[in-house]
């Protein structure tokens, strides 16, 4: 499961620490995080650092070319494309950065308004698209909602619906409520109940939750292997078709979870 934890790149303490914070993504804000910081001045700071190859940077899809050309040169291919809400939009960008020459682009697109929810399909069968996520703060934020798991469930499911039907990568919500570490472990199980690949952080104390409750428990675990035991018996995934394990009916459809949970936990998959 992948963390991706927020730094703002206007602000040169916490950007100082970025490398060593253990997750596995990191998100470098150059959007609604630099508050009165001008982008230029943000990007800026980002050249007293070695660009690493889990850094993102987020920019709102219409970043001035001249800012763009810059965050390649300094070493970004990797961008997280904030209040997407087309699929124009999304071309728009690749189109920029084909002009500039950026290489081996990599584009995550968040989804954070009603209209970007409308077009989902649009959106996450686009093929330059590795994976999607959803700003539910700005959602609500647009529709005039509360925030909460509720209210914000449907859409929180759409954008993660549509991900797994064009098999894209799906990011769950960050939570900015940085006082509740009940709610916040709470709302890591239930993300990784519901199929999300990874989750959005802020601070440092959801880091260390996030890695001790977006994992499988044990009982899933303990069953996995039962399978992985019986597909080494039966000479492998290849020669598979049904099984009763514990009492349990294991189909095809079923062994995607399967090896999830095995590569989860360092067991090699089926």
């Amino acid at each position: 499961m992948r963390s991706f934890f927020f730094i703002p790149a206007g602000n040169k303490k916490i950007l100082s620490k970025a490398s060593s914070i253990p997750a596995s993504d990191i998100v470098i804000d150059l959007e609604d995080a630099l508050g009165n910081t001008p982008i230029a001045d943000a990007i800026q700071n980002l050249k007293d650092y070695s660009i690493k190859d889990n850094w993102w940077a987020r920019i709102p899809s219409s970043i001035r070319k001249e800012h763009l050309k810059e965050l390649h040169t300094i070493g970004f291919s990797k961008y997280l494309l904030a209040k997407i809400e087309s699929r124009d939009q999304i071309d728009g960008f690749i189109s920029n950065s084909t002009n500039i020459a950026v290489k081996n682009l990599s584009l995550l697109v968040l989804c954070e308004s009603p209209l970007a929810i409308v077009n989902l399909r649009e959106i996450a069968s686009h093929p330059e698209v590795e994976g999607l996520g959803f700003g539910s703060h700005d959602y609500c934020q647009a529709v005039g909602m509360r925030h909460n798991l509720e209210n914000v469930n449907w859409a929180r499911q759409s954008v993660l619906n549509y991900s797994k039907a064009f098999q894209k990568f799906v990011i769950d919500i960050a939570s900015m409520n940085i006082d509740d570490k009940n709610s916040f472990a709470a709302e890591c199980v239930d993300g990784k109940d519901k199929g999300f690949d990874g989750k959005f952080l802020i601070h440092p104390w959801q880091l260390d939750l996030f890695q001790q409750h977006w994992k499988f428990n044990d009982a899933d675990l303990k069953f996995a292997l039962k399978v992985k035991e019986y597909m080494n018996e039966i000479g492998g995934v290849q020669n598979f078709s049904v099984a009763n394990i514990d009492g349990k009916v294991v189909e095809l459809p079923h062994l995607d979870r399967i090896d999830l949970i095995l590569k989860s936990s360092n067991y090699g998959g089926l």
